[in-house]
């Protein structure tokens, strides 16, 4: 923030300076209607004095013009020095506005390395939650893993059980035609039997 401009007394001076220069005209004037003012009151039958020296009221004349001129800077200084510490005072407000502005922000400032900080906090929290969830992935992946060995091996087992299933159907297809062979000697045998009873029936009757 820019400091408030101080009054430096070497332009105020000028100032000063710059205001006598103006009022000087003024006074010029003021010392011309007084000689005019004095020639009017001099006689028609005195001849003008050329000669500045013979006048009289030459040196009051100075002596009257230089209070003015002093009263004319001394008002010109107290006006001045007024006006500069109206100028002074409204750069103090300005300042205290401003120091309260950098007060206002200093509160912002530290409101918001607050949150920063809460934000880190969170941001800390956050990245121990991905580092358990990087753990859950890692122990997923190990009971995908697992999983896909136990599926393989009910894979093959599914394999070895078609193949038992195949050699079953042999075994039972194998059965099926026994049994079926020796229902037929079965019968042959019963047929034979009857046949040797009749033989033997017929030869006890002759």
């Amino acid at each position: 923030m820019a400091p408030y401009m101080k009054t430096d007394p070497k332009k105020i001076k000028k100032s000063k300076e710059k205001n006598s220069k103006k009022e000087a005209p003024k006074l010029m004037k003021k010392m011309n209607s007084l000689k005019t003012s004095k020639k009017k009151a001099t006689p028609k039958s005195l001849s003008p004095i050329l000669d500045s020296k013979k006048l009289v009221a030459t040196q009051g004349m100075f002596f009257h013009l230089e209070k003015e001129l002093k009263l004319e800077i001394k008002s010109t200084e107290k006006r001045l020095s007024s006006k500069f510490h109206k100028i002074d005072a409204r750069f103090a407000s300005i300042d205290a506005r401003f120091n309260k502005m950098e007060a206002r922000f200093s509160d912002i400032d530290a409101r918001f390395n607050k949150m920063e900080a809460r934000f880190s906090e969170i941001d800390a929290r956050f990245n121990k939650m991905e580092a358990r969830f990087s753990e859950i992935d890692a122990r997923f992946n190990t009971i995908e893993s697992k999983l896909d060995k136990v599926l393989a091996e009910v894979h093959r087992m599914a394999v070895l059980m078609e193949e038992q299933n195949a050699r079953n159907r042999f075994v039972l297809e194998g059965y099926d035609q026994l049994y079926k062979r020796q229902d037929r000697l079965e019968i042959e045998v019963e047929r034979r039997l009857k046949n040797i009873e009749e033989l033997i029936i017929k030869k006890k009757e002759f």
